[in-house]
């Protein structure tokens, strides 16, 4: 639990890129800033998740615990990330889990998001621990994650698309089923 408290520490420090500075000094706008580079994007790996048709970058990363830096650690190998739009999820699996490591991922709030950033988090179907950090857009969630692990499940309380096709085609009903109603009031009170 120590070596995830201060991996979450050195995670904030880290990934908290996309901050502005200021150098009124340098520049001669003193409105000018420079970014400073996103760690998470140089260090990570970038998985496409395609949720109807549109692609979503989902920034992730793994490693040893802070424990042993001189330890060279076996990353672990995701196969698939992919949203459960019934349990509101973002499900990530793996080919492989060599040896138990600490493993980030970059939620953005517009492909996963949860009230408060209360998410759920389960390991091969055993809820489990995690530290997170709000960065803009998007929650920083670490954790750690043992050897051989197949599946980890992030619920929250939205997942896109917001309105699924079931929503969708129960509006539809609902907007053909009030034309038609008021279609057929106009004919019965029509006296003309």
């Amino acid at each position: 639990m120590k070596s995830l408290a201060i991996f979450g520490i050195v995670f904030l420090i880290l990934f908290s890129g996309g901050t502005d500075t200021f150098a009124e000094h340098i520049f001669s706008d003193r409105f000018s800033s420079a970014e400073i580079f996103n760690l998470a994007e140089l260090s990570g790996e970038k998985y496409p998740l395609i949720v109807n048709g549109t692609a979503y970058e989902i920034l992730y990363g793994s490693g040893a615990s802070f424990d042993d830096f001189a330890k060279e650690t076996l990353p672990a190998n995701v196969s698939d990330m992919r949203i459960d739009q019934k349990n509101k999820s973002l499900i990530i699996t793996f080919n492989s889990v060599p040896e138990p490591q600490t493993f980030w991922i970059i939620l953005p709030l517009n492909v996963i998001s949860a009230e408060q950033g209360n998410y759920q988090l389960f390991i091969d179907s055993s809820e489990k621990g995690y530290e997170i950090a709000k960065y803009f857009e998007t929650y920083s969630m670490g954790f750690f994650l043992p050897k051989d692990s197949q599946k980890v499940e992030i619920i929250g309380t939205n997942v896109v698309p917001e309105f699924g096709a079931l929503t969708i085609t129960i509006l539809g009903i609902a907007i053909l089923a009030i034309v038609l109603t008021i279609r057929g009031k106009s004919r019965f009170f029509n006296y003309n």
